[in-house]
């Protein structure tokens, strides 16, 4: 089975940071580490299968993998490599988000 290798986006890290800062700040750092865990987790498996997550309705290039309940990863598939977009918190309003 074909590997990807990861590429993150500029977005992607500013929007890492960002989820990370906030369970770390109100929680400290062993829910900050689980969430970290967690992202790390999922971008492994989907270095093995970018398919396994759902395409964005109005946007089929762009897929959405679910970290948590609160945290979901946007990406697309190159043609070696997985391109992390950003990074959403679900509880934000969803009209702000450009993918829906």
């Amino acid at each position: 089975m074909k590997r990807y290798t990861t590429e993150w986006t500029e977005k992607a890290i500013d929007t890492y940071d960002d989820i990370i800062a906030y369970p770390y700040q109100v929680w400290g750092f062993n829910v900050a580490q689980k969430l970290i865990d967690q992202i790390d987790h999922i971008i492994d498996l989907t270095e093995q299968n970018p398919t396994m997550h759902p395409a964005v309705p109005d946007f089929p290039q762009i897929r959405k993998a679910y970290i948590s309940a609160n945290v979901s990863l946007y990406f697309r598939i190159k043609a070696d490599s997985i391109e992390l977009l950003y990074f959403w918190n679900n509880r934000r309003n969803p009209a702000d988000n450009p993918f829906g």
